[in-house]
């Protein structure tokens, strides 16, 4: 079509993911848990599981950002990621760990033990419960040792609150229905 243009809308970017702006929903245990996550005296290890659209990988990366905010090493491995060369005190996040080859399960088992004889801490997701998943059964028994959370979907309702606040935040309006 000869004369129409395209016009560039200006939105703003998508914000950074944090805990601030994680809408808990049923989730509040979980948030409050990431935000001590970590630290000297609290727990070092959590696992969360939960359906697609749940909000794991937010998390993950929230925690991992206030980390290195905090000036701590902090590490974010995805299931093809080399668990080689990570220091026994960092914070180390594993995303879709349902997903990690024979080889991998063996180098987060051993992260794992490195991590807990440091001062190191593991927040590790996937998409089941630690007893359903596919991995290796001396694995499977750590990722159940530490705290383990189901991270739930939001409600219908509280999904349109956040769409709404979301698109606010990105500089337009969507209307009721």
């Amino acid at each position: 079509m000869r004369g129409m243009r395209q016009l560039a809308l200006e939105l703003a970017p998508a914000p950074a993911p944090t805990l601030a702006n994680f809408i808990a929903g049923d989730n509040a245990e979980v948030v409050a848990a990431l935000r001590s996550f970590g630290i000297a005296g609290g727990e070092r290890f959590i696992y969360l599981w939960g359906g697609a659209g749940s909000g794991r990988t937010h998390l993950l990366r929230a925690v991992l950002q206030a980390a290195r905010d905090a000036d701590r090493s902090a590490h974010a491995i995805a299931p093809d990621d080399a668990m080689t060369g990570i220091a026994a005190d960092a914070l180390v996040c594993v995303d879709d760990v349902q997903r990690l080859a024979p080889p991998a399960q063996i180098e987060l088992f051993n992260l794992f033990n490195e991590l807990k004889d440091g001062d190191g801490a593991l927040l590790v997701a996937g998409d089941v419960p630690p007893a359903r998943l596919p991995l290796r059964a001396d694995l499977l028994t750590r990722l159940a040792s530490g705290l383990v959370y189901e991270v739930h979907v939001l409600s219908e309702e509280a999904r349109r609150v956040a769409m709404r606040d979301y698109a606010v935040a990105r500089g337009f309006t969507l209307p009721t229905e």
